[in-house]
């Protein structure tokens, strides 16, 4: 239970109670915490300048998605969920677009061994060495045969909006064979 863990009942407001996980929404001052009953209580990182009702929306799809890492990832790191209230709870409310970018970023995370906070904090200092950090990964990918060119292109296309929802406009310049 959460008062158990540090944080005082008196300041929770319950938002909703998910009842086929057990799992309950609570609001402290300004920030959202997740109890999953079972675990530790994630405090998620919101950004600034969304009402209430975008944020529950969008941290419903999020508990909606099967995909446990990617759930947590959202949860913890705000520039992604900067981008899923300002690409996907827009343009098309998709859990499958948003665990493709979440796939897209967990491949990344393990070559270069940062979150995606960190990818865009150094991004905001450095934009040329992340974007040739990010062709290596890419590259890499093909060139290991761990994934297709297909999909190496897609998870480009969905690298590339996610640093532009958090205001750096990257370049992924890769070259792709012609495929006739």
């Amino acid at each position: 239970m959460i008062a158990k863990r540090g944080m005082r009942m008196a300041d929770l407001e319950l938002l909703k109670i998910y009842r086929d996980r057990n799992w309950r929404l609570w609001k402290q001052n300004d920030n959202y915490v997740v109890d999953f009953r079972d675990r530790e209580p994630i405090v998620v990182k919101v950004p600034e300048g969304y009402e209430e009702r975008e944020i529950v929306s969008a941290l419903d799809l999020i508990l909606g998605m099967p995909y446990k890492r990617g759930r947590e990832l959202c949860l913890t790191n705000e520039s992604l969920m900067r981008y899923v209230l300002e690409k996907i709870m827009i343009r098309t409310r998709s859990r499958a677009t948003l665990r493709n970018c979440i796939e897209a970023l967990v491949a990344v995370m393990k070559k270069v061994r940062k979150t995606p906070d960190q990818l865009v904090e150094l991004a905001r200092k450095d934009k040329e060495t992340v974007e040739r950090m990010l062709v290596g990964v890419l590259k890499s990918f093909i060139r290991n045969r761990e994934h297709t060119e297909s999909i190496v292109q897609t998870w480009r296309s969905y690298l590339k909006k996610f640093f532009v929802v958090n205001g750096i406009d990257i370049k992924l310049n890769i070259e792709f064979p012609c495929i006739y």
